[in-house]
């Protein structure tokens, strides 16, 4: 007779260091990114990564959004990126790489976090309201990104 392994049947998902983490929704993190640049990005990045107790593996994802914008502005002015872009494709063409940071950070953001957005959805865990970490990520994104235009133009 084979030997019997009981242990085969001990649930392993089981205790308190194993629960899923609610973090803030896509949504959240696409409507911060997109009205708060890649700094409102990084704010709900930050707090995502610190309510699933990872800000130290996520450090650098936040440092990328805080530098994002002010190598877009670097690469605008003193290495005439945006003039440029805008005798190449108009008085708008300016704009192109400030989304283009913006929705590229959202992607690595999200990219870095698929897996947890994943598991809130297989175990039906609703994510926390953003609309407070969101509209605080715009109102300080908001302002700093514009202050580094500001900044690179003078």
């Amino acid at each position: 007779m084979p030997p019997v392994n009981d242990d085969l049947l001990v649930p392993t998902l089981t205790g308190a260091g194993h629960q899923a983490h609610a973090i803030y929704s896509r949504r959240t993190l696409f409507l911060s990114t997109f009205f708060g640049g890649p700094i409102g990005g990084a704010i709900v990045t930050g707090v995502n990564a610190h309510r699933l107790g990872r800000l130290s593996k996520d450090a650098w994802l936040v440092a990328l959004g805080i530098a994002l914008p002010v190598v877009v502005l670097w690469w605008q002015t003193s290495l005439g990126g945006g003039e440029w872009l805008r005798s190449t494709i108009g008085r708008t063409g300016a704009r192109i790489p400030g989304y283009a940071a913006a929705f590229g950070y959202y992607g690595i953001s999200f990219l870095a976090h698929r897996q947890f957005y994943r598991n809130m959805e297989f175990a039906g865990i609703d994510p926390p309201s953003g609309r407070q970490v969101g509209l605080t990520a715009v109102l300080v994104g908001l302002p700093i990104t514009v202050g580094l235009g500001l900044l690179f133009s003078l």
